[in-house]
């Protein structure tokens, strides 16, 4: 098991990262997991995340995304 960003993975687990935004809906879904959900909690009247049976997170989804300003997406690489 490696250590990244406090949570714990198995390097065959990591997956690419997917998102979408259902602009008609102003919806961001953020997948970072192709493992089953198996709970949902909201973390505010806009924000859910998804988690799998082991605790890591499988998706978090935001709403009204644009008009929060989280949109445009800016990717920045890590030194």
């Amino acid at each position: 098991m490696e250590r990244r960003g406090g949570s714990k993975f198995a390097a065959s687990e990591v997956t690419r990262m997917k998102s979408v935004h259902f602009e008609d809906d102003d919806i961001l879904q953020i997948r970072v997991s192709d493992k089953p959900i198996v709970r949902e909690i909201s973390q505010g009247w806009n924000t859910n995340v998804s988690y799998a049976e082991d605790g890591s997170i499988v998706e978090i989804v935001l709403l009204d995304a644009k008009k929060e300003g989280l949109l445009p997406l800016e990717f920045k690489r890590a030194a």
